[in-house]
């Protein structure tokens, strides 16, 4: 873009890729000071089909007539410049040659290569005259030098170059929650023959990292800790790479105001009047001046929720009651716990409270005692449900309350009577709530006491049978008895089935002689009959 008369440019040229390297070894540097004939470079570089100066080089040690770009070499992002008759160590046209660098667009001087053998022109020709590169790899032709006590003989000398790499940073998500750690990644872009220590840094003092890492020889990444601050709002923060030889890389990393992470409450379901303990958990520690978090309760009439709760300042959590409220009948609500970045919420059921649903007491036979059941709508509350009994009988017995355990929804109680009962109300009655129920007693006697066979030998058997004088409104024992022991073998006892109105049992003949049989029922009297047993 600034020709000069007598610069020479393309004196030399190179070329990689979409980027040229032009030598002007005579061309001036018109900067303050002026140097005349100093020599300079320039870097073209394509996109598309345009070719566009992306730089002029120039020598950091830079004297007249020092040919600078008498030759050029390039290989990717690293130029090699010649400068033949720079002065070098003080030697007169020793010559130099510089190793550029490219970073982005930008081109730095990387180092400068000399001979190790340099010594001024009177014995030394040229280095610089010719130079070349391949990778990591540089050469520079040095055509004059002396060699062997040969004159002008020529050497050519090889340097390893350290070449850029790239080193990208990443991580495994686009945000940490403020107050807690991620694991971070640096990857370099090729493989290294030493270890590589590249520098980290964040934009934000939102978040701690280590100042560098290190990168073994041979390997190509490395894992790091990033440790962030609580935030009362989202910040977005860069983490870059950087170093030297290292092509810097950065990417964003959110650090997060804590959402809720999760939200519980300690019972399925509540009544009226019950309570639940909520728990909302954040997924971090709460920031300086706490968190509110926000709470929806999408059943108010059934359920007393609070519109909010704070969480302080370098706690987790907090807990708050919900109280289930009068409801006729089965309910639920869905209680939501807000910011939060997948919904938390919970499904809370609200019950009535429970009630006398049934009393159920079933004829019975006097002289005995029967089970009554009390029966509610749902479980019984904390301390359980006393529910009150009363009879309109007094010739019935039974307690004054029986009482439903908590949790359970039915309990029994014991009624007898001494005499016949006809048609008893018996009535049961809870928060208000009366049931009841018909019971009557049955008096039962013994009819007869019959036998299939009344001669027996020993040994036979016969079938004796108990007839009732009503059907049993439950099952009734029937103690059995002879009048001479060993005459007749026989059960201690028999039971008449509920809604039977007799009974079977078998006898046999035990030795020679003659005995009653006999049933008894409750405390009545007896009624048997005669059994013969011979030889």
């Amino acid at each position: 873009n600034n020709p000069q008369t007598n610069g020479r440019f393309g004196w030399s040229v190179a070329v990689s890729g979409d980027t040229i390297v032009v030598g002007a070894p005579r061309h001036s540097f018109l900067g303050s000071p002026t140097v005349s004939s100093s020599g300079q470079a320039f870097v073209f570089a394509r996109i598309n089909t345009v070719w566009t100066e992306q730089a002029i080089l120039n020598a950091s040690d830079m004297s007249g007539n020092a040919q600078f770009g008498s030759s050029v070499a390039l290989d990717g992002d690293i130029a090699i410049i010649g400068s033949h008759l720079q002065e070098a160590g003080g030697l007169t046209d020793a010559g130099q040659a510089y190793a550029f660098k490219r970073d982005g667009t930008v081109w730095n001087q990387d180092a400068i290569l000399s001979a190790s053998d340099k010594a001024a022109s009177a014995n030394f020709g040229d280095f610089g005259y010719a130079v070349g590169i391949s990778g990591p790899t540089a050469i520079v032709g040095a055509p004059f030098a002396n060699r062997a006590g040969l004159r002008d003989a020529g050497q050519v000398y090889a340097y390893r170059l350290e070449v850029p790499v790239s080193a990208a940073v990443s991580f495994p998500m686009v945000g940490v929650t403020g107050g807690k750690s991620i694991q971070g990644t640096v990857t370099l872009g090729a493989v290294q023959e030493k270890d590589t220590v590249v520098n980290l840094s964040s934009d934000s003092a939102l978040l701690t990292l280590p100042a560098s890492v290190t990168i073994p020889a041979g390997s190509t990444t490395v894992t790091f800790t990033a440790t962030s601050t609580p935030v009362s709002a989202d910040v977005t923060t860069t983490v870059t790479t950087s170093g030297p030889n290292i092509i810097s890389g950065s990417t964003l990393l959110a650090v997060r105001f804590p959402r809720v992470g999760s939200f519980t409450i300690n019972a399925a379901s509540i009544t009226e009047g019950q309570s639940a303990t909520a728990t909302v958990k954040l997924q971090s520690f709460a920031p300086p001046g706490g968190i509110l978090v926000s709470l929806s309760n999408s059943n108010k009439p059934a359920l007393d929720c609070p519109a909010t709760v704070l969480i302080p300042e370098g706690a987790s959590s907090a807990t708050f009651l919900v109280t289930g409220k009068s409801v006729a009948v089965r309910t639920s609500s869905t209680v939501r716990a807000t910011p939060s970045f997948s919904e938390k919420k919970y499904e809370i059921i609200i019950t009535p409270p429970a009630a006398l649903s049934s009393i159920s007491v079933d004829d019975f036979v006097v002289g005995t005692s029967r089970l009554g059941k009390v029966t509610l709508t749902s479980a019984a509350p904390s301390g359980g449900a006393v529910v009150t009994l009363a009879s309109s009988s007094s010739l019935l017995t039974l307690p004054a309350s029986v009482t439903v355990p908590a949790g359970a929804t039915t309990a029994t109680f014991t009624v007898s009577a001494a005499n016949l009962v006809r048609n008893a109300t018996i009535t049961g009655t809870y928060r208000g709530l009366s049931k009841s129920d018909l019971v009557s007693t049955v008096s039962l006697t013994i009819s007869t006491v019959s036998s299939s066979n009344t001669t027996l030998a020993i040994g036979q058997t016969a079938t004796v049978t108990v007839a009732l004088n009503t059907a049993t409104p439950q099952d009734v024992t029937i103690v059995i008895s002879q009048q001479t022991t060993g005459v007749v073998v026989i059960p201690a006892q028999i039971v008449i089935p509920a809604g039977s109105a007799s009974g079977n049992f078998t006898i046999s003949g035990g030795k020679v002689g003659v005995s009653n049989v006999y049933g008894r029922l409750l405390n009545q009297g007896v009624k048997g009959v005669k059994i013969t047993v011979t030889n």
